[in-house]
């Protein structure tokens, strides 16, 4: 009697279900599982290791501590738009209120590349980044519009989204 070929497909699903074929792809199925929540807490951990690093490095550098204490002394003074005309856009002063605008639009690309972890660094420096922005918005907005209009662009939108809404009205 000759066997017809549906059945014979019939009998081999049968037997893959019913049989160690349900529990070995069971198995397939729980080790990819196991493999991307793997891939993705070592992502979460990778960026969250990365964002300390840059933490460290911002209070170990020594050119970068040097160029903060400059920028602070700038910022206490005030009038920080004065820096970003033609005749003292290539001053030290300028280039250390750049130095430290570059260093925040770096770390917001990197928080909207999902190469840093937002919320430690939020938590770090919320409050410093947003007073700085406010301090450096005047010579953004003057180098913007004399220079480069996108420039710092990222670290704009980073303080508006940390601001609160008090903070927002100065921003």
């Amino acid at each position: 009697m000759a066997v017809e070929p549906m059945e014979v497909v019939t009998a081999t699903c049968d037997a893959f279900w019913d049989g160690p074929g349900l529990v070995q792809a069971g198995a397939i199925l729980v080790s990819a599982l196991g493999v991307a929540l793997m891939i993705r807490t070592n992502r979460r951990i990778a960026r969250e290791r990365a964002v300390l690093d840059l933490m460290v490095k911002e209070q170990t550098d020594g050119d970068m501590i040097a160029a903060r204490k400059r920028f602070v002394k700038l910022k206490d003074v005030g009038q920080m738009e004065q820096y970003a005309t033609p005749e003292k856009i290539t001053s030290d002063e300028a280039a250390d209120i750049r130095f430290i605008l570059n260093m925040y639009e770096a770390c917001a690309i990197g928080i909207k590349k999902g190469a840093y972890d937002e919320s430690i660094y939020k938590d770090w420096c919320r409050t410093t980044a947003v007073k700085d922005w406010q301090a450096c918005k005047g010579f953004v907005a003057r180098h913007q519009q004399d220079f480069s209009p996108a420039i710092w662009r990222g670290f704009e939108d980073m303080v508006k989204r940390w601001a609160t809404a008090e903070e927002l009205r100065h921003c």
